[in-house]
Parts: C-alpha cells; sequence; structure tokens
C-alpha cells in the first residue's frame, strides 16, 4: 500500500530522504510561478529555478544558495505573457537556455551564463501559449521542441542555434501534457499526451515525425510520469486524474501498454505529478498535488 505524507501551504518542499519533506518558505524567490523549470543556469552548482509569474508576467529567475533559499529574482522578456517553461542548450554553446510558451507561440531565451537571459527569439505556433516538450526527435545533437495544435503534434527541428525549422506535422491530440521516453527501446524519442479523453502513445520514427496515435482509456487524465514501476526493465506510465485516482499502465517493451493493472484513490483530483527516488530503497516513488497539499506514494 502507499504511505503518503502531507506537506500543505506554498514553498520549496526539501527531501528528508525517507519519504518525507520539509517545507522551505525562507526565501526572496516568489512561489507564485504559474509553471517552473529548475537548472544551474549560472554553472556555480547549485540550483536555480525560473518560471512565469502567472500567464500575464515576465519569466523570473532565481539563483539558488545551495541551502534550499534563493537569492532575489531577476525577470527578463518582460512584456510579454507566458506561460510553460522549459530549460535546454539550444544554441549548442554549453549555456542553459529558456524555451517559454506565449501567445503566438514559443520563444527561446538564449542564456548569458551567469543566470541572465536575452529577450526570446520567437517561433510561430498555430497554437496559443501551446503545451510543449524537448528532445531530440531526430538524433542530430540538436534540441527539437515538440508541440500540441489543432493540426496535430508539430516537432520543430532544431538549427542549433536557437530558431527552428518548419514543423512536422503528425495526427495527434490537441490538447494535454507531453512526457518523452523511448517506450520500445528503439533509440527513438516517443510521446505520451495525458488529457481528459485519454492517454496517447506516439512512437517516434526518429525523424521528427510519429506512428499512428494509440489511445487508452485512462479518463479526466492530468499528468503522466514515466518510470518501471514493475522492475522487468519495461517502461511504465503513471497517470493522475481528476477522478481522484492514479492509474498505473504496464509497458511490455514494445511501446504498447495494458489498461490500468493498478488503480488507487488519493481522495482529491490530483492537478500534477512526479516521479523519483524519495527513500534509500531505489525504487522509483510518486509524489502528487492533491488540492493544496503534496502527497508521497512509497514504492513497496
Amino acid at each position: 500500500m502507499p504511505s503518503g505524507t502531507p506537506s500543505n501551504s506554498n514553498g520549496l518542499l526539501l527531501g528528508n530522504g525517507d519519504g518525507t519533506f520539509t517545507l522551505k518558505t525562507n526565501t526572496a524567490c516568489p512561489y507564485d510561478f504559474h509553471t517552473m523549470a529548475i537548472g544551474d543556469f549560472n554553472h556555480d552548482g547549485k540550483l536555480d529555478l525560473a518560471g512565469a509569474t502567472g500567464t500575464t508576467g515576465p519569466v523570473a529567475v532565481c539563483l539558488g544558495n545551495g541551502n534550499g533559499t534563493f537569492k532575489d529574482a531577476g525577470y527578463t522578456d518582460q512584456q510579454i505573457s507566458h506561460g510553460l517553461v522549459m530549460p535546454g542548450d539550444f544554441n549548442n554553446d554549453g549555456k542553459p537556455d529558456l524555451v517559454v510558451s506565449d501567445q503566438n507561440g514559443i520563444s527561446i531565451l538564449l542564456g548569458n551564463g551567469d543566470g541572465s537571459f536575452q529577450n526570446g527569439i520567437p517561433t510561430a505556433v498555430s497554437a496559443s501559449f501551446p503545451t510543449f516538450t524537448v528532445a531530440d526527435f531526430n538524433n542530430d545533437g540538436k534540441l527539437d521542441i515538440a508541440a500540441l495544435t489543432s493540426a496535430g503534434v508539430a516537432v520543430f527541428l532544431g538549427k542549433g542555434n536557437g530558431m527552428f525549422q518548419a514543423p512536422i506535422v503528425s495526427p495527434g491530440p490537441a490538447s494535454g501534457f507531453l512526457t518523452v521516453a523511448d517506450l520500445n527501446k528503439d533509440g527513438k524519442r516517443d510521446l505520451i499526451v495525458a488529457n481528459t479523453a485519454a492517454v496517447t502513445v506516439l512512437l517516434g520514427k526518429g525523424n521528427g515525425a510519429f506512428l499512428a496515435p494509440v489511445h487508452y482509456a485512462v479518463k479526466a487524465a492530468t499528468r503522466a510520469v514515466i518510470a518501471d514501476f514493475n522492475g522487468d526493465g519495461n517502461l511504465d506510465v503513471a497517470v493522475g486524474s481528476t477522478g481522484q485516482t492514479i492509474d498505473i499502465l504496464l509497458g511490455n517493451g514494445l511501446g504498447k501498454l495494458s489498461l490500468p493493472t493498478t488503480t488507487f484513490r488519493v481522495g482529491s483530483p490530483a492537478r500534477g505529478i512526479v516521479t523519483g527516488l524519495f527513500n534509500a530503497d531505489k525504487k522509483p516513488d510518486l509524489a502528487v498535488l492533491l488540492g493544496d497539499a503534496v502527497v508521497t506514494f512509497l514504492h513497496q
């Protein structure tokens, strides 16, 4: 049975190594981020935070002190509304960059290597504040972006300078939340999309395009995370839902998933879910955002 440890209030939750967390609130960094990215943006060996401060705010960057606290936020790409924020090195200069969504599509904020970023280089996407993810979908050593649009899944192959080629569009969901994995062990990135209708798997062709989508009837899905939850060497999918459940879909290593083999009720809609090793047993655990609390579910 899973065990839960609730942590109420806003702030940074520092792991205690046993599946519980300690709330850290004495920081100068605002925690009203709409979305958040984590990385070492100034190469000092300490993790930093970057996020969109609401859908009408700029991108804020908080440099870490290495003890769970942060310096005052610096702001970039101001006067523009932002949505999702993710890190990556899009011009292959060894300095972390940021990719953000906005009203017209996506923009790349090239990093200066000191924790500051340049204003965004825009790329038009046929969606406003699109959901996207980052990976090398054609194995050329340059980061690409996959975004959900009304026409399907659009992959923008990176040129290695913060700019992108014209999109390659494959059939797929127009909305949801994206996760990248190699479900069939062929060395090509696949996509998992979770939305209110289903969990959808799109196996990558290795050139930025995908095979026909396969849908799994998991209703009211909010987020999906990937790990080997049953220890068989194949990647599985854990899905949170607004139906107050966590569902586990086991992978067969060939790109196919089972219908949920394990479903457990969590008492509230699962608004967010992450996986990690939260204690010392080296088994993937789950942390789930339930209402205003984070609850950990330790693998047994």
